[in-house]
C-alpha cells in the first residue's frame, strides 16, 4: 500500500468517525426532546408546582428544547468534493498518486470544516443536557418538599 493510500484510509476513517459522531448526537438530542416533552406534560398535568418552583423549571425546559433544536438544526456536514467538479480539475493529470493526493488534500480540507459544526452540535446537546438535569432537580425538589 502505498502513502496516497494509506492517507486516503486515514482521512475515509476520519471522515466516517464524524458521520459516527454526528448521528449519534441527533440520535441523543431527539430522545431528549421526547424526554423534555414527557417531563413538561408530566407535570403540566399531574403534579401542580407551587409558583416559586415553576419558573425555574420551565426556564429550564425551553432552554433544553431550544438547545435541541439548536443541535437538531445543523446541518451542514461536508463529504467530499463534488465529483464532477474534481473530475473537470483532475482530467488532464496523468500521474494517479497527484489525483490521489489532491483528494485526500480535498478531503482532509473537509474533515476540518466539519469540526466547527460538530463541536457547536456537541454543545448546544451538553446544555440541553444540562438544563434538563436542572428541570429534574427541581421537579426532585417539588416532589421531596411540597
Amino acid at each position: 500500500m502505498n502513502l496516497v493510500q494509506q492517507l486516503m484510509t486515514l482521512v475515509s476513517q476520519q471522515l466516517a468517525w464524524q458521520f459516527d459522531t454526528y448521528t449519534s448526537l441527533e440520535t441523543k438530542a431527539i430522545g431528549l426532546l421526547a424526554f423534555d416533552g414527557a417531563l413538561g406534560a408530566f407535570v403540566a398535568v399531574l403534579h401542580p408546582m407551587p409558583a416559586f418552583l415553576r419558573v425555574p423549571f420551565f426556564v429550564a425546559l425551553v432552554v433544553s428544547v431550544g438547545a435541541c433544536v439548536g443541535s437538531l438544526w445543523i446541518r451542514k456536514v461536508y463529504t467530499g468534493p463534488n465529483v464532477r467538479a474534481f473530475y473537470q480539475w483532475t482530467r488532464d493529470w496523468a500521474d494517479e498518486a497527484e489525483i490521489g493526493l489532491a483528494l485526500v488534500v480535498n478531503l482532509e480540507a473537509d474533515v476540518n470544516r466539519n469540526h466547527v459544526p460538530l463541536a457547536k452540535k456537541g454543545l448546544y446537546w451538553m446544555v440541553a443536557a444540562i438544563a434538563m438535569v436542572l428541570a429534574v432537580i427541581v421537579v426532585g425538589v417539588d416532589f421531596a418538599f411540597f
